[in-house]
This record gives structure tokens, sequence and C-alpha cells, in this order.
């Protein structure tokens, strides 16, 4: 994630946005996951929390592990876990490929357009990976590797059949594909 850039409040504040929730709906996508209420989530790259917060509404007695690398982010998670009064949500930084969670500890890892950043892809999802507990689940939210007026650049992009080549070598199984809109797919990979 070391080319991650720095984030601005007018960057935030668009990643939460009405407009993104409308683009993306959280609720709707957590839908696709095998969650349940007992739960423990890391979710990294959880930047301001668009999937974070929803998702610990829906594991009331589970937790939410919230990882980012850029403090920018986690203040504001850290805020918005506040305002939203919960308790099962820890925030936490963490490395590129360093996470401050147990191997085996995870019964699921939320990666949301995070992939990408990363200068090391497989390194990235072995340690990701490591974090579940056999039975776990690993959910993969990125961009199509193809020019689109938001996201980031093209080059950066990891098309779905490479991240399912990374998935695999880092010891997932695909188990659900969709597409979430013409330019981001969601793939769901199981331990």
């Amino acid at each position: 994630m070391t080319s991650k850039p720095a984030h601005n409040k007018e960057h935030i504040e668009a990643m939460l946005s009405p407009e993104r929730r409308r683009e993306l709906d959280p609720y709707e996508l957590l839908l696709q996951l095998p969650l349940d209420p007992y739960h423990r989530i890391a979710d990294i790259g959880c930047g301001p929390g668009h999937l974070a917060i929803p998702m610990a509404k829906l594991v009331p007695h589970g937790k939410i592990y919230a990882l980012d690398i850029e403090d920018e982010m986690l203040e504001a998670m850290k805020a918005r876990v506040a305002e939203a009064k919960l308790s099962n949500i820890e925030v936490q930084k963490c490395g590129e490929s360093d996470f401050p969670i147990e191997d085996g500890a995870m019964d699921g890892i939320m990666l949301a357009y995070v992939a990408h950043h990363n200068s090391d892809k497989q390194a990235f999802m072995s340690a990701a990976t490591r974090l579940l507990k056999n039975g776990g689940w690993c959910a993969v939210l990125e961009w199509h590797k193809k020019d689109s007026d938001d996201g980031p650049p093209t080059e950066m992009r990891v098309s779905p059949e490479d991240m399912i080549d990374l998935a695999t070598q880092a010891g997932v199984k695909l188990h659900r594909r969709r597409e979430l809109n013409p330019n981001q797919y969601f793939l769901l990979f199981t331990k």
C-alpha cells in the first residue's frame, strides 16, 4: 500500500458521500458475505469506514478489526466509530503486508479497493489470507483493468483473472464472482 496517496478531508468526504453509497450500497454488498453475528473480521484498508461501520452493525456479537496504513483514514474511522457508538470495532494501524492480528484468527477479511495499491501484491494476499481460520472467507472488491473516469490509473489495476491467480497462490479458492458495475468487480474466496 506504499503507493497510496495521502488523502485530504475532501477526499475522505467523497469516500463517504451519498453518491458513493448509491454506487456501492454497503448493505447490499455485505449481504453477499457469509456473515455470522459472532464473526471476527479484518477490514484491511478500511479507509473512513464505508464498509466497516455497516459490517459492525451486522455482527453485533463479533468484532471488526479496521486496519489502514494511513493516519488520516484511521482518525476518520475513529471519529465515525465514536459517532456511531459502536463497541465492536478496533481501529489499528497496519503495514503494507504486516497486520497486527494473529494468523488463523479471523472468520473473514475484507479487501475493498486495496490490492491495487500494493507494491508486492502476492506478499499482500499471502499475508492477508494467513489471518483466516480454515473455512474462513476473503472478499475482494477491485477495479477492472480498463480506463474509466473514476478509480486508480489503469496500470495500477488488477484484472479479476490476475486477482484470482494471486488469491489461489495465497491458499484460498474462488467461491463467487460478481460484477458490481461496469468498472468494478467482487470476488469471494474461501480457505
